[in-house]
């Protein structure tokens, strides 16, 4: 069997991989009904579908040919490193800190990932997000979020 393409090769194995975890994750919490939906049913339901794209995208990497073989490139390390400490950040920040502290620190975190964001931008998006969080979470879901501590 020859490999076509090496990134949807390792993409197709991270996707199945990740799926197949919230997946299994999921099967750890209730289901509900199909009018109630229990905490695991949205967990469950998008690492399937996850680990079934990947599936795909692997199925594709083994039978399509690609123009040089699509190699696997370099890993930006920066990004993937900025991206997982903001993530990690914002869930611990956000029950100490609040959410009015866990959005900007989560954007500022995922800015410096990319680089060669203006801070006219930066500020802008630091407003609306947040306002957004606070509106979607505590106005319309009426989620139990501290907005700081």
């Amino acid at each position: 069997m020859k490999l076509r393409s090496a990134k949807d090769f390792w993409s197709g194995l991270v996707f199945m991989a990740v799926g197949a975890g919230f997946a299994v994750g999921a099967l750890n919490h209730g289901f509900g009904t199909a009018t109630a939906p229990g905490p695991g049913a949205f967990p469950f339901a998008a690492g399937v579908l996850a680990a079934l794209g990947g599936a795909a995208l692997l199925f594709k990497s083994l039978t399509l040919e690609t123009e040089g073989g699509d190699r696997l490139g370099a890993w930006a390390l920066r990004p993937l490193l900025l991206i997982t400490v903001a993530v990690a950040g914002f869930s611990w920040s956000l029950p100490h800190l609040g959410l009015c502290f866990a959005v900007p620190g989560l954007v500022l975190l995922s800015a410096l990932a990319t680089g060669g964001v203006r801070i006219q931008t930066l500020g802008l998006q630091l407003i609306v997000l947040t306002a957004a969080a606070w509106g979607l979470y505590v106005g319309w879901v009426h989620a139990v979020v501290p907005l700081w501590t």
